[in-house]
């Protein structure tokens, strides 16, 4: 599945878990959505001088202060949105490898180059059986 594709399609779908208990989808979003938060932090913090960091840390503190946080990661982070595309892809690969691993399926782990951004991914393929 290409980067785009795993980017846009609905979670849910990928998994292939539409017969889960709501509350079990919503926990799995949830947790995905919090993984990608901390993954994304992470790297943000890896560009930031000592400085910085604490200048965002003091804004992270601040109730309605979103404004200010956007414009403080446009100005010092501008690759944060394709930092966030990364990341939501590889959880989404790394999940449906998870999932059909649990389900039973046998799987074929390989890495996958998307040669229009230069970005590796995990990927899975069904081998047939």
């Amino acid at each position: 599945m290409a980067h785009t594709q795993l980017l846009q399609i609905n979670l849910i779908e990928l998994l292939e878990i539409e017969d889960f208990p709501e509350e079990k989808k919503y926990e799995l979003i949830e947790k995905s959505v919090d993984l990608v938060q901390k993954r994304v932090f992470l790297r943000v913090l890896d560009t930031l001088s000592a400085d910085k960091k604490d200048a965002l840390l003091k804004l992270l503190e601040q109730e309605g202060a979103a404004d200010e946080r956007a414009s403080f990661l446009e100005t010092h982070c501008p690759q944060f949105f394709e930092w966030l595309e990364e990341e939501i892809v590889k959880v989404k690969a790394e999940m449906r490898v998870i999932v059909a691993r649990l389900k039973g399926l046998e799987e074929k782990v390989e890495d996958w180059v998307d040669d229009s951004a230069g970005k590796t991914v995990v990927r899975a393929q069904k081998i047939a059986t």
